[in-house]
């Protein structure tokens, strides 16, 4: 194996692993729902990917036993935020694909937390922009008959790529139809308020050194996309992008200065329920 291999391998093991789903990317190929094949495209072992894929699970559900010994986590399950049961599902990019990642956590907050009567969809996919999620939203969403719709898109919509630096890769008016297209969608199948959850900070300086990325984010441009997200109707979660620390707290972050650790994950379950709780309390 060459040395270009085993970083690429380094990588994908390390960043990469979490949020690689082929099914997800490629829903109709026969080889995407095999486990053997997908582990072969991605150059590891069949039993190498089944044991990252429990590990991370096993990540999530102990990072929900740690979120359910807080007084505020479960004074806010006890509100029952969502209901008694229902179909939750989540769109975004890795951020929430993440099978470690917040998303995940908190489908296992609400299965250890409550009665259990929820079913959890991610239908997040790694690199989404807001564009990306609107085209396959009626595949990927509105057939799940969801009763809560999760945005937590606008990060790579922000991206500046290294050879156009002029422009952002969605522009803000574009951006503001595409989610306002799938809001009205949503609202067509659910009764229930649009839960939006704004891009976090970045580190910009960890990304520059990552080869994982074809462009950069910056606060300033992300700090506009979440004023349009502030400014929707539904709950609005963390408005001004301050969970994760200003600046970003760098146990937050991971190694390529985008995707978050453990840590930063439970920052945003947190700052999920304190949004219910922001709008039951009338602030």
């Amino acid at each position: 194996m060459s040395d270009t291999t085993s970083f690429e391998t380094t990588v994908i093991k390390q960043l990469l692993l979490p949020v690689l789903n082929l099914k997800k990317r490629f829903p109709w190929l026969p080889g995407a729902r095999s486990v053997q094949a997908e582990a072969a495209f991605i150059g590891i072992s069949e039993d190498e990917l089944m044991d990252a894929r429990i590990r991370y699970d096993m990540a999530a559900k102990q990072a929900a036993l740690e979120l359910l010994k807080e007084d505020a986590i479960v004074d806010a399950l006890n509100a029952k935020p969502f209901g008694e049961k229902g179909t939750i599902v989540a769109v975004g990019d890795g951020l929430t694909e993440d099978l470690q990642g917040w998303f995940e956590i908190l489908k296992h907050v609400l299965e250890i937390g409550t009665e259990g009567g929820f079913r959890c969809v991610n239908a997040a996919v790694s690199g989404y922009t807001s564009l990306d999620c609107l085209r396959t939203f009626e595949r990927d969403v509105i057939l799940e008959k969801p009763d809560w719709v999760i945005f937590a898109v606008g990060s790579h919509d922000a991206m500046r790529l290294h050879g156009v630096p002029s422009r952002t890769l969605v522009s803000l008016a574009e951006y503001w139809e595409n989610i306002s297209a799938m809001e009205s969608m949503a609202g067509e199948v659910s009764k229930n308020p649009v839960i939006w959850v704004t891009p976090p900070p970045v580190d910009i300086e960890l990304m520059k050194q990552s080869p994982l990325f074809e462009g950069s984010i910056l606060e300033a441009d992300l700090h506009h996309y979440r004023e349009v997200l502030a400014g929707k109707t539904g709950i609005v979660v963390d408005p001004y992008g301050q969970r994760l620390g200003r600046p970003v707290g760098p146990w937050n972050v991971s190694g390529d200065g985008f995707h978050l650790t453990t840590a930063g994950h439970m920052e945003t379950v947190r700052a999920l329920f304190r949004a219910f709780a922001g709008v039951t309390s009338g602030s």
